[in-house]
């Protein structure tokens, strides 16, 4: 993976809303980052997944007729989203994991673009 495939976007709350904090993703930036962060982090044990089917891509959204109009920014988007574990129960040792296998992850990206 090249240096410009190493960032991961954090979510942004604007300061003008509030977040329901029902899950926390991470945005990758390409397929093949999402693919690899999900089964480093499986490696670790630690379940996370690939979060969002875009309605017009569901098979309910595909039944009523969504699927005829193309959302190519939608469909991108959603192929690289990856939701962490989050969940109220979660432990402060469980949640340390998480960020610990995703510092990891990160860590482990080359720091420079092949030649």
């Amino acid at each position: 993976m090249t240096a410009s495939h190493r960032t991961l976007c954090l979510p942004r709350v604007p300061k003008h809303c509030m977040s329901s904090d029902h899950v926390f993703c991470v945005l990758l930036p390409v397929l093949p980052a999402r693919d690899a962060l999900l089964g480093g982090l499986k490696a670790e044990g630690i379940h996370a997944v690939f979060h969002y089917v875009p309605l017009h891509s569901s098979p309910m959204g595909r039944k009523l007729g969504c699927a005829g109009a193309p959302l190519p920014l939608t469909d991108d988007l959603a192929a690289r989203v990856v939701r962490l574990p989050m969940y109220y129960e979660i432990t402060d040792k469980k949640q340390g994991r998480v960020a610990d296998g995703l510092t990891a992850w990160c860590e482990a990206l080359p720091r420079t673009a092949p030649e």
